[in-house]
């Protein structure tokens, strides 16, 4: 998902994204998945670290759980799946912490979706218990108080009526044929809550066992070990077992609240193999998807013995269970032992033209490790969650493919954060920092945990070594499994087995927000016989940011010799340093194996770039040459765009080249004026890799913006994409063509992108990318076909995507888009409501505030009140303006 100035990432489909190599991986590193959005900046020129009209410190800090939680045991009865109520019961096993344990304060949902019948203690007719369910709070007190260290059992029992957030109900509609009624939880950061009353921080870990009696014909995971399927228990009323079954779960192993699971559906079921331990290794996919299950998670096997080897710690959990449910706002959940991923994740035997899911699939899978075994204490340290998954997901494509994969990733994790941290101290917030206002903001805060998270580990690597670097983490994993950890954590086990001290790297690349930004010339001085290279840091720099501590890389090769690897360390605004050589070097690579998190701006002349392009030590080093070509496409010398533009279109064209570089080239063409050469030379015979070949396809947009052509070269171009989104094979290709016919406006292009909404594909995405194109085209029939494909029974994605585009076009019948719109507010699909809302808060329009505070003050919940106050927010500075 792309990134627009008045927003960070919603991260369902792109910054996260971006660490995915395998371009159908649409949500490969992202279980993050589709969050609210966060404007840049909610009280701009305003600190988030206190509030000035109080000095009240706005800082988060982990709540006191006062008491140990041992365990939670819940019984639920569903009696219909058609009608969104259940019965429950939820008894803790805790003993009181310190002192003697006057009161009890749980999570629980707001009164009018959980409502409190009764809380007891069971077996304790000595201590009095009462009760108070307000602004989300269970408030226990016990008379007299319960000691400490002594075990007692608190049994709440409670009713769930249409819940919005944590638990989502999705009953049968004809609207979806053929789709059974179905249950899903989703419990991060915060929304276990709303369907369990819980002590709802990740700082408490406890052992969890459902009993879940449905309809029978249903089926019900949860976390760890299925104990018993039997005929109704009769635990809270349903005794008929005719008609109904109780599952019986059970989670041994202690775990944190927000990863328990709940789902409740009909499924076509594989068991794919079987854990070193003997549990499944299993899948359970909507009905009708099952032929696709073994192309789509055929490899899990694999990546858990990977996983298990490199880390000396073998897969810790009963099972491991993914499941694919309907109505998932996210890309994927971590749940122990149960993976809970989104509705189109199955694949079709085309979409692997595009890539596979193994992206997914193995961020997902490494949380069972980092997320679950090992648990961050609280949010401000959800990298060690985030940042873990995302480079075990790069380790597991280096393991499959090669280096290239692995480095592909890191290249576009660090891409990603060098355009989105751009933030300076003490206002901005650092990637860990306890500066935020809703525990979702963590997960897409311009020091983003996925991708920084993923290349400061990647740096650490560099810096200490594979054999350290394994080390170290197989050391950070033993001393806290089962536990809870923070990022002081992870750096002492690195300076114990490194007997390296990590403080000041941790705290300027973990603490502190940024990345520094470099200029690096080098020029030969011939009196000296060395190579002098200049470092300076162009950031901003202040007392309170200071110039970054570190080592920049350059390698330097003379004529066929060997690479020569210098090093320039400094922690100074300018620095330079000569280095003795024999000859004048012909070749230069900064920091080509990165080692470093930096935006670094080399000068080079066009034919350094060039042999750097051909004849690069390291993938990196060749992505960066062709970065750099920017510089030379445009240039007042004929000699040096032809030889830039030459040197890109060899590279694209040449099939053995690994596709990222290729589409790196491609795009280099398509930003930067070469557009035409890039139709000239492939109109005829496109790239046969159709990653390669989506990235031409894209780049031809800038032909379409280019009116100084004839009318015939553009109606050429036009012509190329049409044929593409019917006949290429590669739905990624049919959806860049569509994205590039955009910028041609013309009623053809317009009929062409109304063609394409009749297509289906993997994802629905080019519906999708044909409604963006008829937006970005301002085709008249655009709000119209958005309106229609908002209905029920269309992909949630799509009706998320058609609520976006009403937003673009809300001025061709204002009326009727805020009335649809507003409507979409209360939709129950969580992605496209957010959408709606989305839309409202980008329009300059009165109506559209007034539908907003009208939906915050109707919200459920104080999550959902306090996302929406960000969007008036927003929108009430959009209509200023």
């Amino acid at each position: 998902m792309a990134h627009p100035t008045t927003r960070w990432f919603l991260l369902t489909a792109t910054l996260a994204l971006s660490a995915a190599p395998a371009a159908a991986d649409a949500s490969a590193a992202n279980d993050a998945g589709c969050r609210w959005a966060v404007w840049s900046d909610p009280a701009p020129g305003g600190r988030r670290d206190f509030d000035p009209a109080t000095g009240r410190s706005l800082l988060n800090f982990p709540p006191h759980p006062f008491a140990d939680y041992r365990g939670l045991t819940l019984r639920i009865d569903i009696r219909d799946m058609q009608t969104p109520t259940l019965r429950a019961e939820a008894v803790y096993t805790l003993s009181p912490i310190g002192n003697a344990l006057g009161t009890l304060r749980l999570n629980c949902g707001p009164n009018d979706l959980m409502s409190i019948g009764s809380v007891r203690l069971e077996g304790r007719d000595d201590v009095q218990v009462a009760f108070r369910q307000a602004n989300e709070t269970l408030e226990v007190t016990f008379n007299p108080p319960l000691p400490p260290k002594r075990e007692a059992r608190l049994a709440i029992d409670y009713t769930l009526t249409n819940p919005r957030l944590g638990l989502v109900w999705t009953p049968q509609d004809e609207a979806w044929p053929g789709r059974p009624a179905q249950i899903h939880t989703q419990g991060q950061p915060e929304m276990n809550r709303y369907w369990f009353p819980t002590h709802d921080f990740p700082n408490v870990r406890m052992a969890t066992e459902l009993y879940v009696t449905v309809p029978r014909g249903f089926e019900v995971s949860s976390n760890g070990r299925l104990v018993s399927r039997t005929g109704a228990s009769g635990g809270l009323g349903l005794t008929d077992a005719g008609r109904y079954e109780t599952f019986h779960w059970r989670q041994e192993l202690p775990h944190a609240p927000y990863l328990v699971s709940l789902i409740v559906g009909k499924f076509d079921h594989r068991v794919l193999g079987r854990l070193p331990g003997g549990g499944p290794i299993e899948v359970f996919a909507p009905l009708g998807q099952g032929g696709g299950i073994e192309r789509t998670f055929g490899r899990t096997g694999d990546m858990i013995a990977f996983f298990g080897r490199y880390l000396d710690e073998p897969y810790p959990w009963d099972r491991y269970a993914q499941l694919v449910v309907h109505n998932f706002s996210f890309g994927g959940m971590e749940n122990t032992a149960a993976t809970t991923l989104h509705d189109s994740t199955v694949l079709d035997e085309r979409a692997l033209l595009d890539g596979d899911r193994d992206g997914l699939v193995s961020h997902e899978l490494a949380h069972q490790w980092f997320g679950d075994l090992l648990t961050c204490r609280s949010w401000e340290h959800i990298w060690l969650n985030e940042g873990f998954a995302t480079y075990m997901s790069h380790l597991w494509f280096e393991h499959r493919d090669g280096a290239d994969w692995m480095v592909w990733g890191l290249y576009n994790n660090r891409r990603g954060i060098i355009g989105a941290d751009r933030a300076e101290a003490p206002i901005a917030a650092g990637m860990a920092s306890r500066m935020y206002g809703d525990p979702d903001d963590v997960f897409r805060r311009p020091a983003n945990p996925y991708p920084k998270g993923a290349f400061i580990l990647h740096m650490l690597r560099r810096l200490v070594g594979d054999e350290l670097f394994r080390a170290s983490l197989v050391e950070y994993v033993n001393r806290h499994k089962l536990g809870l950890v923070e990022t002081r954590d992870l750096r002492r086990a690195f300076e114990d087995v490194t007997g390296r001290s990590l403080e000041r790297f941790f705290t300027q690349w973990v603490s502190r927000p940024g990345v520094p930004t470099l200029a690096v010339a080098t020029r030969w001085d011939e009196a000296t016989r060395s190579l002098v290279v200049t470092v300076n840091q162009r950031q901003t720099i202040d007392g309170a940011n200071p110039a970054f501590w570190l080592t920049v890389p350059i390698w330097v090769r003379a004529a066929q010799g060997p690479w020569t690897k210098l090093e320039l360390t400094t922690e100074v605004r300018s620095a330079e340093r000569s280095f003795p050589l024999e000859s004048p070097p012909l070749l230069v690579a900064v920091d080509p194996d990165m080692t470093l998190l930096a935006d670094v701006d080399v000068a080079m002349d066009v034919r350094g770039a060039v042999a750097l392009l051909k004849q690069g030590p390291t993938l990196a080093s060749r992505l960066d040459a062709a970065r750099l070509m920017h510089r030379y496409l445009n240039a007042a010398s004929v000699e040096a765009s032809t030889s830039a533009a030459d040197a890109l279109l060899t590279v694209v064209a040449d099939e053995r080249e690994f596709f990222g570089l290729r589409q790196a080239a491609a795009e280099e063409l398509g930003a930067h004026g070469g557009a035409w050469e890039l139709f000239a030379r492939f109109g005829a015979a496109l790239p046969r890799d159709a990653r390669a070949r989506a990235a031409v396809v894209r780049a031809l947009a800038a032909c379409g913006k280019d009116l100084q052509r004839p009318a015939e070269q553009r109606a050429g171009v036009l012509a190329l994409l049409k044929r593409l989104i019917t006949d290429d094979p590669s739905y990624g290709v049919r959806a860049a063509a569509l994205g590039a016919l955009g910028s041609f406006t013309t009623a053809e292009a317009g009929d062409a992108a109304v063609a394409a909404l009749g297509q289906a594909s993997q994802d629905d995405a080019v519906r999708q990318a044909a409604l963006r194109a008829l937006a970005e085209l301002g085709d008249a029939r655009t709000l119209e076909r958005a309106v229609a494909l908002t209905a029920p029974g269309v992909h949630s994605r799509t009706r998320a995507v058609a609520a976006q585009v009403m937003g673009r076009a809300f001025g061709a019948a204002p009326e009727a888009a805020l009335r649809r719109l507003t409507e979409l507010l209360d939709d129950p699909t969580l992605r496209v409501a957010q959408a709606a809302g989305e839309s409202l808060a980008e329009v300059a329009d009165p109506g559209c505030i007034r539908a907003l505070e009208a939906w915050r003050d109707r919200a459920p919940t104080l999550s959902h009140r306090r996302k929406i106050e960000t969007m008036l927010t927003h929108a009430r500075r959009v209509t200023v303006r």
